[in-house]
């Protein structure tokens, strides 16, 4: 999936948006994935737009590996042999896994609002499901979820993440996937819209 191709359903999703019964007051993006897709829903719908950062356990050791397709190659054929890829899938589980600290108190201005949350894709659920209980902690009125893909994966946190808007039930290759040919263009994006960097203020880290 290139750029333009994410630009063109992050508007889709914000024309979605519009159709919805409750008008959202605030945009919040869950980053990174959500970056480019809030920006320009936010921007579509001319509204105010935060940014939440939720780290798994071992993303940054993810993050790095991801730089080195070779690597990334391996483990899929790792995953893909069911006879030995018990070890990888109990690995990758524990790293799934996610925390839920404190609320930061610089989310209370999103009390009494109507919220659109927006990520790239749902696949376990864990993620937007903690997106959506630390906005409830800031007594929003209403989350409404909205995102590009949705799996078909039955994770038993998809229930509690199921989304409002969505466009398809198959995970894409975005840009702003450190394999993805079109990640460069993503952080040329990215340096083109610096302003989007101080909106990121939260972040739930967990420990090994």
């Amino acid at each position: 999936m290139t750029i333009d191709e994410a630009t063109e359903l992050a508007h889709e999703l914000a024309r979605r948006a519009k159709e919805m019964e409750i008008s959202p007051d605030y945009v919040v993006g869950i980053a990174n994935g959500g970056l480019l897709l809030t920006k320009v829903i936010a921007t579509d719908l001319n509204l105010p737009f935060e940014m939440l950062t939720i780290r798994r356990r071992g993303s940054l050791l993810k993050e790095k590996l991801g730089r080195y397709p070779w690597i990334i190659n391996i483990f899929s054929m790792w995953y893909k042999n069911e006879k030995i890829n018990l070890p990888l899938i109990w690995i990758m589980k524990r790293m799934e896994k996610l925390s839920s600290e404190t609320l930061d108190q610089s989310l209370q201005h999103l009390s009494g609002k109507h919220i659109l949350l927006v990520d790239d894709a749902i696949e376990t659920g864990q993620t937007v499901a903690l997106a959506k209980s630390i906005l409830h902690q800031s007594e929003c009125l209403s989350v409404i979820t909205s995102v590009v893909t949705w799996s078909n994966n039955h994770e038993p946190e998809q229930e509690k993440s199921t989304p409002e808007i969505f466009i398809g039930r198959t995970i894409q290759h975005y840009p702003w996937s450190y394999n993805s040919p079109f990640y460069k263009d993503f952080e040329h994006w990215v340096k083109k819209n610096k302003q989007i960097d101080s909106s990121v203020v939260v972040t739930f880290d967990s420990h090994f």
